[in-house]
């Protein structure tokens, strides 16, 4: 466990989001676990849309300030949009926006956490070969603990 923890308490949790269903689904049962628990949470936004559309070679290819902007604006909403979240539930939060592939970013900073709390958007088949699965990455590479909010769970 991360240094500071008493007796395996869950002090910091990690809630990365992309503004969908799924993780809005994980961002709500991740606020209800941190307010049960009362520990604090870091909400967090990888900014990966130069790296999903272009793969690795992005940064050999100049980038557009619109597009770029763009990404940070749509990044930053849905932190807005977590943010208001946190503090309707009463649960002491912080927002980070941050760039690259979400899989190595979400995997760094869950380091300092004690859990980290994620939604999935249930693909199968060929959907999820092309597509990948940044949890499936998470849980693959990660040293702290994972909770999964499925699909299907109810709110």
């Amino acid at each position: 466990m991360r240094e500071g923890n008493k007796a395996g308490a869950v002090q910091q949790i990690l809630l990365p989001t992309d503004g969908s269903q799924p993780s809005l689904k994980a961002l709500h049962h991740g606020l209800e676990l941190a307010k049960v628990l009362g520990a604090s949470v870091t909400l967090l936004y990888a900014l990966e849309g130069m790296y999903h559309y272009l793969g690795p070679e992005a940064t050999l290819y100049p980038v557009d300030d619109g597009l770029e902007a763009s990404f940070k604006a749509i990044g930053q909403e849905a932190l807005d949009q977590a943010m208001a979240a946190a503090k309707e539930a009463g649960v002491q939060a912080q927002a980070k926006l941050t760039a690259g592939k979400a899989v190595d970013r979400i995997v760094e900073e869950a380091k300092t956490h004690h859990l980290v709390v994620m939604g999935t958007h249930g693909r199968t088949g060929l959907d999820r070969l092309l597509l990948g699965s940044v949890t499936e990455g998470v849980i693959r590479r990660s040293e702290t603990p994972v909770l999964v909010v499925p699909k299907g769970v109810a709110d």
